[in-house]
């Protein structure tokens, strides 16, 4: 069965560009094919203090993997990518800067929450990060919990942080 997936991809250490570059091209040979990929978009950092802004993408995924398959698959990736900076607490990350991060957004229309992975992702209406190269790519996609349109969420998010498109 083929399903498909929304991801967001950060970087904020490193050669982000390059590392963003890598991780999609990791992610098509391992996780699914690529269909669709945002712009990138420059932020400060969410919910930690740091010098190094982020750059982040949306990409939009077909893949054969089960939904915890694809979080095993991702991770790996991340590691492969040289990710550190987080450690696992309970259900909860601590937020780092790290050369890599890619988070599962949705999976089909799946909702689930194991002490592993929550899909949709629990936080992605409050991101203005997560919202706008997300907007770029699915605009119309309704949030299987809101429903609402990635669209709506967008011009309901309160996050007030700065992200901008990269030329």
């Amino acid at each position: 069965m083929i399903s498909t997936a929304y991801l967001l991809l950060g970087s904020n250490k490193g050669n982000k560009l390059r590392l963003l570059q890598e991780a999609t091209a990791l992610i098509d040979r391992l996780a699914g094919k690529i269909i669709q990929c945002s712009s990138f978009y420059e932020s400060e950092p969410w919910g930690f203090e740091c010098d190094e802004w982020f750059i982040n993408q949306a990409v939009l995924i077909r893949t054969s993997l089960s939904s915890e398959r694809l979080l095993q698959t991702t991770q790996e990736i991340e590691r492969m990518l040289g990710r550190s900076g987080w450690q696992a607490t309970g259900d909860r990350r601590q937020y780092a800067a790290r050369t890599m991060d890619i988070d599962i957004l949705f999976y089909d229309e799946m909702v689930m929450r194991t002490p592993t992975l929550t899909i949709p992702h629990p936080l992605l209406q409050e991101r203005l990060f997560t919202l706008l190269p997300l907007a770029e790519i699915a605009a119309e996609f309704i949030h299987p919990l809101f429903k609402k349109s990635i669209a709506v969420l967008l011009e309901e998010c309160s996050d007030r942080g700065t992200v901008r498109k990269m030329s």
